[in-house]
């Protein structure tokens, strides 16, 4: 019975492929604290430019944005694993100087 339970089990390992996870997250602490809805701004038209699925969190002291933590979510487009990573931390550094172009005093 053992005998049995080993290859039936190793044949249902050769069916499951692992896949590498295209999701990665970003967190970034500002150096000088922005304002919540331009951060917001921003952040909205760069999801609407992206393939990707894109998530923000923002962390705010004072009513101001101190920190985020960006999401992105690569999973349902046909790239590979490495042209996401390459293309995740270029729009992730693309968000971060939009933001303070727009949103820096």
């Amino acid at each position: 019975m053992i005998r049995l339970v080993a290859i039936f089990s190793a044949f249902a390992f050769v069916g499951c492929e692992i896949q590498p996870d295209k999701k990665v997250g970003y967190g970034k602490t500002l150096k000088s604290h922005l304002d919540t809805s331009c951060v917001e701004s921003v952040f909205n038209d760069f999801k609407t430019k992206s393939s990707y699925l894109l998530s923000l969190q923002l962390i705010e002291l004072n009513s101001k944005v101190s920190s985020y933590d960006l999401t992105i979510d690569g999973q349902k487009t046909s790239e590979n694993h490495t042209s996401f990573t390459r293309s995740s931390f270029k729009l992730a550094k693309e968000f971060f100087v939009q933001l303070q172009k727009q949103c820096s005093s």
